[in-house]
């Protein structure tokens, strides 16, 4: 499976939007190529996972044109949010470490902010949270809330790293019975990482010399 080079073609394998959040980035262990370049890659990608839907979007990127700077602060946020988050959650969940004290601190800050402005509303038979449909920084709340949903949830100690072939370094939720979910994808870093183990058992194989160019006379 090709490197994403746009938001358009990321794959969603992450199983939680926080997860799928941090994934923003491709090849994020080799050589990180980011994905979130405007304030409509981060609408598009919050279309995508379902946080806003498509009216909401056209309605913020309308906004958006308005007020670029703002847009661009909001967008600068995401993606401190996003490495911080990644920091967090690699400690805790795959590390079992302390997470870093300041990468806690933007994500405190930006949930903090997360329900500032925002109403609780009726959602069939339940109360939701609902952030201020026009805000740019929509997307970021809804972000905020669902990446701290999964650190305080059970489902923490289910997050997993991509072994891949040691460029990919996404995160994911592993939803095996036993905890066995090594990759990403199987038809991604999982099917590449197979190709790399046969090709390394078929060099194992060959006797010393073979496929060596025969030396001119």
């Amino acid at each position: 499976m090709a490197v994403a080079q746009t938001i358009q073609e990321l794959t969603l394998p992450g199983g939680d939007p926080a997860l799928d959040f941090v994934n923003t980035v491709e090849t994020r262990a080799s050589d990180p190529i980011e994905l979130l370049r405007s304030y409509g890659d981060l609408l598009t990608w919050a279309v995508r996972v379902e946080l806003v839907d498509s009216a909401t979007a056209a309605s913020l990127t309308r906004v958006a044109r308005r007020s670029p700077a703002a847009a661009s602060e909001v967008l600068a946020r995401a993606i401190t949010l996003r490495e911080s988050a990644y920091d967090v959650l690699v400690a805790t969940a795959v590390q079992n470490s302390p997470p870093p004290k300041r990468a806690v601190g933007v994500i405190n800050t930006e949930f903090g902010d997360a329900s500032r402005g925002a109403a609780l509303v009726v959602d069939g038979d339940a109360f939701v949270l609902q952030p201020p449909p026009r805000d740019l920084a929509l997307p970021l709340r809804l972000v905020a809330r669902s990446l701290a949903d999964l650190l305080t949830s059970p489902r923490l100690s289910r997050v997993g790293r991509c072994e891949g072939v040691g460029d990919c370094g996404w995160l994911f939720l592993d939803s095996t019975k036993n905890r066995s979910r090594r990759w990403c994808s199987m038809d991604g870093c999982g099917s590449r990482a197979k190709m790399r183990r046969y090709y390394e058992r078929g060099k194992a194989s060959r006797p010393p010399g073979a496929g060596a160019s025969l030396a001119t006379r």
